[in-house]
């Protein structure tokens, strides 16, 4: 999973948006999410946990043990957060990475400066 604080990736967002004559890239701000009490780091760790259990989210009768696993990764992390917002919370992100994805792209642009993107796009969760 990309470190999307990192300074160093930053820096190549914004090298390849003005080399492209985009200007500088309008980052969202990544320590919060669009959700109250949904920080950075949950939304990497749901990324995190989304993947190492996306065969069982993907197999409809087990996708219920995928989500109680999640709940207890969130747990082991010291946080308290119930299956629908976890649920929620997963179902928007998907949302955005494909508004993100379906958009038509511009000749010479720069991909997405959603900060979820790129660990959403290499789980191929279309």
């Amino acid at each position: 999973m990309n470190n999307i604080t990192d300074q160093s990736y930053a820096q190549k967002v914004f090298d390849k948006c003005i080399t492209a004559g985009l200007g500088s890239p309008k980052f969202a701000d990544a320590s919060t999410s669009a959700f109250p009490g949904w920080t950075n780091e949950m939304t990497l760790l749901l990324l995190d946990s989304l993947s190492n259990n996306y065969k069982l989210y993907k197999t409809i009768p087990l996708r219920e043990q995928a989500y109680r696993n999640i709940v207890e990764d969130f747990s082991n992390k010291g946080f308290n957060i119930s299956r629908e917002e976890i649920k929620r919370k997963w179902g928007n992100l998907l949302g955005t990475y494909r508004r993100i994805r379906d958009r038509p792209k511009k000749p010479g642009g720069c991909k997405s400066l959603w900060p979820y993107y790129y660990d959403s796009d290499s789980m191929k969760f279309s």
